[in-house]
């Protein structure tokens, strides 16, 4: 059997944590770029007062279901071709497209680790769809998000 050296391994652990904080680095600056354009909405009745990228991340890939409450978080998407979508598929989905994402949906659903596929729906309908579901969540163009009906929670990079 092979012995390896203590330096190569050394280097090769330093750049892997090199790339690992590069890597954390470059969302926030890219989320930076979107310049508050898109916002997350949920129901006026949920108690969260904010959100961040991770904690977005973590709704948006199913890993986490439920809010601190217990009611069950129903995602709503947004349009192809939609700032909303540009984001979701860039700072969420970190470069995926949304044909993948929505065949990670079709998976999930499949794999019953969801009950339905996320609705897909514009700025308006997702503002209106939120608004009547209490654990739903959207991405939204800001300028659209004024309604009683849902809270405005600005995407925090930390």
């Amino acid at each position: 059997m092979a012995k390896w050296r203590k330096e190569p391994r050394s280097r090769c652990a330093g750049a892997l944590l090199a790339a690992i904080v590069l890597v954390g680095f470059a969302p926030a600056a890219n989320a930076a770029d979107a310049d508050g354009d898109v916002v997350a909405i949920v129901n006026a009745a949920n108690g969260i007062e904010e959100i961040s990228l991770q904690e977005l991340r973590l709704v948006y890939s199913l890993y986490r279901r439920s809010w601190d409450d217990g009611v069950r978080v129903v995602l709503i998407l947004p349009e192809a071709n939609s700032s909303a979508m540009s984001f979701l598929t860039s700072e969420i989905f970190r470069g995926r497209d949304t044909k993948e994402i929505e065949d990670y949906y079709r998976t999930a659903a499949f794999q019953q680790r969801i009950a339905v596929q996320p609705q897909t729906a514009d700025d308006r309908r997702a503002v209106a769809l939120v608004r009547s579901q209490a654990g739903a969540i959207a991405l939204v163009d800001r300028d659209q998000a004024g309604d009683p009906g849902v809270r405005v929670l600005e995407i925090r990079l930390k």
